[in-house]
């Protein structure tokens, strides 16, 4: 890998040129200034608010763009760190270091940049373009560039699709659960192995094993199999629950009445508010966390407190239980359940709360397994051979679960019946919490009312619920 550029000259107007390493001028020679502001003047940028541009030389095109547009966000990059080292030796780029709205970059980098800068809430228009010369000089990169690019705005867009559908409910859940962060503290032991327990077809292989390794293990389940464990006379230690939708509450419709004492839920901040009201009533140990909302950090910074923050992958609630075990220093843990496929041609284990609807709605034209047919199919299924489907969605979790676990210091147990756990730890968990909302709470009336915006001093925590305004067309 070498750099694009050989030397840095001067043209007939004595301003500073980059050469490429072919011995071409990525300006005009005679006078780069009005080459940048033929770029600059472009209808297409002129109705772009976020810029990505192929390119960056002596950066007098992005001075004009900056002189001409100062509310735009711009990302230019080069083909690799060796060119933009260079440039920033040679070529007088320091004058962008303190302009928060110019990010320079190489391509490598490209897509982290535009995947932590470009938030189309805030950004409606998107452009990329090149400046010619650089075009013309890596044509051979074209379909990489034009990929890595490509591959950035997918997931933004899916990120910003989900914003859209459940920015309200997020912002109506963080405010309405923040009135539970009571400044309780917890301390937890751990001496055992980890065991995540989720609500993949294969649990219903596994709950014997469960039984027979219950003083062995520390249980660490996801909200969806609460009913199956429960019906199984196994309590666990924790239950984790990041969904915001009123669906989640229908896990916790079942007789929780020995776990108020034995179990800590843990609830994303902008979990089911429901849920967490009906645990609030009859005293159960919560523990809230973050898993990215702006509005969340927002709160955080403003109440001077500090949530545990766990991630959940693109937003899977094991991948969720396995932050945890990070947070917790879990030295080992074994996933249960967590196929992330549809085994023995079905979606869930069994006692799922999708379970008891399709019995109580199932007849001789309408059985369970059509209802059952019915979800799997909805979207196109991938066949793995021996009764195993997936889907895209469902191998993109798969695959961001295995690169968390391959980055962990946790040693992922392969599961097998005939294991046997004698590891003790004593580690501990200590969280408190003293969270104070007084300086948002007038936020908590759920009806949608756009002067929100100006009743709180940052436009970033309120990013998805924007979002989910631009997309009812009730923000212009």
């Amino acid at each position: 890998m070498t750099s694009s550029y050989s030397s840095i000259e001067f043209a007939k107007n004595n301003q500073k040129i980059a050469i490429f390493s072919d011995g071409k001028s990525f300006y005009s020679k005679y006078n780069p200034r009005r080459d940048a502001e033929n770029f600059a003047h472009a209808e297409a940028l002129a109705n772009a608010d976020f810029i990505c541009i192929g390119g960056i030389a002596n950066g007098y095109h992005l001075d004009e763009l900056r002189n001409l547009y100062p509310e735009k966000f711009i990302v230019a990059f080069e083909d690799n760190e060796i060119s933009l080292d260079f440039l920033k030796k040679n070529a007088d780029l320091s004058r962008f270091a303190d302009d928060s709205k110019i990010i320079l970059t190489s391509l490598e980098n490209l897509e982290q940049e535009l995947l932590t800068h470009y938030l189309p809430a805030l950004y409606k228009n998107f452009c990329f373009t090149c400046v010619r010369s650089w075009e013309d000089f890596h044509n051979e990169q074209k379909k990489q560039i034009q990929k890595a690019i490509k591959e950035a705005l997918d997931k933004i867009s899916a990120d910003y699709s989900v914003q859209t559908r459940f920015g309200k409910i997020w912002q109506k859940n963080i405010i309405y659960n923040s009135n539970y962060c009571n400044g309780q503290k917890y301390i937890h032991k751990i001496t055992k192995t980890a065991c995540i327990v989720a609500a993949g077809p294969s649990l219903d292989k596994s709950i014997d094993f469960i039984k027979k390794n219950l003083n062995q293990l520390t249980i660490i389940a996801t909200d969806t199999t609460l009913p199956t464990l429960l019906s199984n006379q196994i309590f666990p230690e924790f239950v984790v629950s990041i969904d915001a939708q009123i669906f989640s509450h229908e896990h916790f419709v079942c007789n929780l009445s020995k776990l108020y004492e034995k179990t800590t839920f843990l609830m994303d901040i902008c979990a089911d508010s429901s849920t967490v009201r009906k645990l609030s009533r009859k005293n159960a140990k919560i523990i809230f966390f973050k898993s990215g909302h702006p509005l969340a950090n927002y709160c955080e910074e403003k109440s001077s407190s500090t949530f545990m923050t766990l991630s959940t992958g693109r937003g899977t609630v094991t991948s969720a239980c396995f932050s945890f075990c990070e947070y917790c220093n879990f030295k080992e843990c074994i996933f249960i359940g967590a196929d992330f496929s549809y085994q023995d041609y079905k979606p869930y284990c069994k006692g799922t709360y999708l379970e008891k609807k399709f019995v109580n709605c199932s007849n001789r034209l309408n059985s369970i397994e059509n209802q059952y047919d019915n979800l799997m199919y909805r979207t196109e299924l991938i066949e793995n051979g021996d009764g195993f489907y997936t889907t895209k969605l469902l191998s993109e979790y798969k695959e961001i679960q295995s690169q968390m676990s391959e980055k962990s210091s946790i040693k992922v147990l392969k599961y097998d019946k005939s294991v046997i756990i004698n590891t003790k730890y004593d580690n501990k968990l200590d969280i408190k919490y003293d969270i104070n909302y007084d300086k948002i709470i007038e936020l908590s009336n759920p009806d949608i009312n756009p002067n929100v915006f100006n009743k709180i001093d940052d436009d970033y925590a309120l990013l998805p619920y924007k979002a989910w305004l631009n997309s009812k067309q009730i923000l212009q």
